[in-house]
């Protein structure tokens, strides 16, 4: 059994009804840039002072300026090209614009990192809202960028991996700096079984791994690794491995417990994604903490995160925020 249980978010949280308004009037023309960023600025108050009166553990900004997980990366690096065309994100009903890979993709020059953590966080316009709290950020990890690429530049896709990891380390050593203490490398595409076949299987795996490794083993920040819409049983045990990441999560919706009860989490902490980030339905914080203390049972980590299987922005604000305060109150539960 963990000796701790602590409370976080996945990923983006769903916008309020108001910024949203804000948004479309936005983009119609109707008001300024200034009135939409006050707008972002406020809704992630809000959502940074809900998340500390439920007392959630670790504090995110939830990310709620992002039009999607790869938008805000190809931003920042070079080599990339926002597409015009819109994809499918994995089987939800969501999209995003399919970047190109046009050269070496590496940080922008000019502080790059800088640029993303003014335009893609608001940390900086939030005073000490989070003084004392541990502040948290997703982002999407290589390989699930790797794959949702249209890729016109790289040889291998071993190469393609490695420069991505290698940006990220920049940007994740520049956040630490900035006050952002963990940071979670959201991986569906290692795990998800309808996504591009040619990064499904043992090599890619491999390539993952390999690259991780190599380029995030120095990192200023806690890094967690989390896999999503698929089940993660045949990789988790090699995912176990990777020394870099302190957490490793599972989204409990897809994996049965009973199919990694095997796996080794001695040392790590388990991301218990047992609260289903695509279903209104809101779990109760007695169901979530006799699952969270069953999985703890089982895989008998050194300690236990619990957070939605995956982002809530699939769901209504009203029912994402309710499911945030019964993961919150399941961790005091377990505690």
């Amino acid at each position: 059994m963990s000796s701790s249980a602590e409370s976080a978010l996945t990923g983006i949280h769903p916008r309020s009804e108001t910024t949203i308004r804000v948004s479309r009037d936005f983009d119609r023309g109707r008001t300024t840039q200034d009135s939409l960023r006050e707008a972002f600025r406020r809704d992630a108050y809000d959502l940074v002072c809900l998340q500390k009166e439920e007392g959630i553990d670790w504090v995110s900004d939830g990310q709620l300026t992002w039009q999607d997980f790869l938008r805000p990366i190809c931003e920042t690096f070079e080599g990339l090209k926002i597409g015009a065309d819109l994809f499918r994100w994995f089987d939800t009903n969501t999209f995003y614009r399919r970047p190109t890979v046009v050269g070496k993709v590496t940080v922008r020059e000019n502080d790059g990192s800088n640029s993303f953590y003014e335009r893609h966080t608001v940390w900086g316009s939030l005073g000490d809202v989070a003084a004392g709290k541990r502040k948290k950020l997703a982002l999407p990890g290589p390989l699930t960028i790797a794959a949702l690429l249209e890729d016109k530049y790289y040889p291998s896709k071993k190469d393609l991996v490695k420069d991505i990891t290698q940006a990220l380390a920049i940007m994740i050593d520049f956040l630490a700096n900035k006050g952002i203490s963990c940071i979670q490398l959201n991986e569906p595409s290692l795990v998800y079984k309808y996504g591009p076949s040619e990064f499904g299987g043992e090599a890619y795996q491999d390539i993952f791994s390999n690259s991780i490794s190599d380029h995030l083993a120095r990192s200023r920040a806690e890094l967690w690794l989390h896999t999503y819409f698929g089940d993660c049983s045949k990789v988790l045990s090699q995912l176990l491995k990777l020394e870099p990441f302190e957490l490793v999560g599972i989204d409990f919706t897809q994996t049965p417990l009973s199919d990694i009860e095997g796996c080794d989490f001695s040392g790590k902490t388990l991301g218990c994604g047992c609260v289903d980030g695509r279903n209104s339905l809101i779990e109760s914080p007695d169901w979530i903490a006799d699952f969270s203390k069953q999985a703890s049972k089982v895989l008998r980590p050194q300690q236990i995160v619990i957070f939605p299987s995956t982002d809530l922005k699939y769901l209504p604000r009203e029912y994402a925020d309710h499911k945030l305060r019964a993961v919150a109150q399941a961790a005091k539960l377990l505690r």
